[in-house]
């Protein structure tokens, strides 16, 4: 992980998403005091093209419609700031980059306060809130009279969901018809599989078991479906099941970073088109991530990542966890903080099509990069840990050229660029000690901060 540079006018940086837009491939960095869009062609170099002042709190999520013509940002006031901050549903146009506007804002007396909400079509103009809200906003949206919200709620669908952190979606073709399936899968306890290709009446598919989640974190946060553009159902072909249903073997999973991980299925299948290489078809995998925050030291229930099985969902099939791997406390230099402010947790992370990296910002811990390996479960393999700093978003961007980064949104520090290389030998302590010096002088009160960091960690 090499350091690239930070844009500190993002802190409090919340989060992005990238879009290749045209012939630009564009930056949607949201923070707390608005929404700044970059030019990112050179990923080392962010020029910004445009800003819209919209100080908003709390908020933990920015959606963009595929073009990039639209941003979605949800805030629920659940977060006191010391600014003039609104709340609700904020529907930005964004078709020209350089001079963003809100064209539509439903309030919180209105049903628009949500702590995240989620496009459900690529225009973004079906939006699904965590609290269970459908909302209808068409293209030409002027005002908030053209926002629509249903009398049905996606909490309908399961009584035991009362709360949900955000959901993720993803399509696949339907084997049959050729048509695209719209998937969503809801962050709450239980997680929901729903087919949303009709966004206004979705169905029930499959969840998770609510007991698989006990004891990881205080909630579920945010999940991600690789290859799901790849996904057909076994029922097609009559592939065999997996899991307890199945008779297979159950053993227990290997410890993740020392702390004991689920449980992990024995391979079923030969595979020779899973890009894990494990035993789950292309669109089978679930990654989930768990949020424990506001506890300043780790133990066995802190938030982490979790590999899923979601094999035969469209049959009904329960979700199977196959492997945990949660954040521990360290030194610093391997990556790993000594005590923690916002929390010890996993927070937002992304994943690639046709990877096995997946990319994490975790609070205190920095910038991890985690492998899944072919029996799904998961190790370390990079990190950037910048000492000061609470990590709140990562996502990969990938150069013409095939150089790859990782572009974080952090609360304390803003915008940090890092350059990732693939094949690079361990870092050895005299690099670390050098990198981290280097890095503290994006923060002026990094020594301090080091200290109080360190002072806490002691005892």
């Amino acid at each position: 992980m090499e350091y690239v540079g930070t844009v500190p006018i993002e802190s409090p940086g919340v989060s992005h998403a990238v879009r290749e837009v045209g012939d630009q491939r564009l930056l949607y960095v949201n923070g707390a005091k608005g929404l700044t869009i970059y030019d990112i062609d050179d990923p080392a170099d962010p020029q910004r093209v445009g800003f819209l002042l919209l100080p908003h709190s709390q908020n933990e999520d920015i959606q963009v419609s595929e073009d990039g013509t639209r941003a979605i940002i949800a805030a629920d006031g659940g977060l006191l700031v010391p600014i003039q901050a609104t709340r609700g549903l904020h529907i930005v146009d964004t078709s020209d980059p350089s001079s963003p506007e809100v064209v539509a804002w439903l309030d919180d007396a209105a049903g628009g306060t949500n702590h995240t909400a989620t496009c459900a079509d690529d225009a973004c103009e079906w939006i699904y809130g965590n609290r269970g809200a459908i909302y209808r906003v068409p293209a030409d949206a002027d005002g908030t009279e053209d926002i629509r919200t249903l009398n049905n709620s996606w909490f309908d669908l399961d009584e035991r969901v009362t709360s949900s952190h955000a959901l993720n979606r993803s399509v696949h073709l339907d084997p049959e018809t050729g048509q695209p399936v719209t998937i969503m899968i809801s962050d709450s306890e239980p997680r929901l599989i729903m087919d949303a290709t009709d966004p206004a009446n979705p169905v029930l598919l499959a969840t998770s078991d609510p007991a698989d989640h006990e004891g990881d974190g205080f909630l579920q946060h945010n999940n991600a479906r690789p290859n799901a553009a790849d996904w057909t159902p076994r029922s097609l072909d009559g592939g065999a099941s997996r899991g307890p249903a199945a008779g297979l073997p159950i053993t227990a999973s290997p410890k993740a970073n020392g702390v004991p991980g689920g449980t992990q299925h024995a391979a079923v299948l030969p595979t020779n088109d899973d890009p894990f290489g494990g035993h789950l078809r292309p669109g089978e995998l679930v990654i989930g991530n768990s949020e424990s925050n506001i506890v300043p030291q780790c133990d066995d229930q802190s938030g982490g990542l979790t590999t899923f099985s979601i094999a035969d969902f469209d049959q009904g099939a329960t979700m199977e966890p196959l492997h945990t791997f949660r954040p521990v406390n360290g030194t610093w230099l391997d990556g790993n903080p000594a005590a923690n402010g916002l929390g010890c947790s996993g927070h937002w992370f992304d994943i690639r099509d046709g990877d096995t990296l997946i990319a994490a910002s975790w609070y205190e811990h920095g910038v991890k990069v985690i492998e899944v390996l072919p029996d799904y479960s998961m190790q370390e393999v990079g990190f950037f840990q910048p000492v000061v700093g609470a990590a709140g978003a990562a996502s990969w961007v990938v150069d013409d050229d095939g150089t790859e980064y990782i572009f974080s949104t952090d609360y304390e520090r803003g915008l940090d660029i890092i350059r990732f290389h693939r094949d690079a030998p361990r870092a050895t302590e005299a690099e670390m000690r050098t990198a981290a010096m280097a890095v503290t002088q994006a923060n002026p009160i990094a020594d301090v901060e080091r200290l109080i960091c360190e002072l806490g960690g002691q005892g």
